[in-house]
């Protein structure tokens, strides 16, 4: 599997709220290229949501608060 085939898998699996599996996707991404900052981004993100969960609201935006 390419490596851009890979990160799409990843990002449709954790838009299905499939974090664990995300995770493992993104991190192989990383694996494969070690300066890919997106996939850094969503490495993090996935183990937030795995940690304090998400509601069933989510839709996967990320919405800033504050400046």
């Amino acid at each position: 599997m390419s490596i851009v085939h890979l990160f799409e898998q990843a990002v449709y699996t954790y838009y299905k709220k499939e974090f664990k599996d995300a995770l493992s996707m993104f991190q192989e991404c990383l694996s494969q290229y070690q300066n890919d900052k997106v996939a850094q981004i969503y490495i993090d993100r996935c183990r937030y949501y795995l940690k304090v969960g998400w509601d069933e609201e989510w839709d996967g935006v990320e919405r800033l608060e504050s400046k």
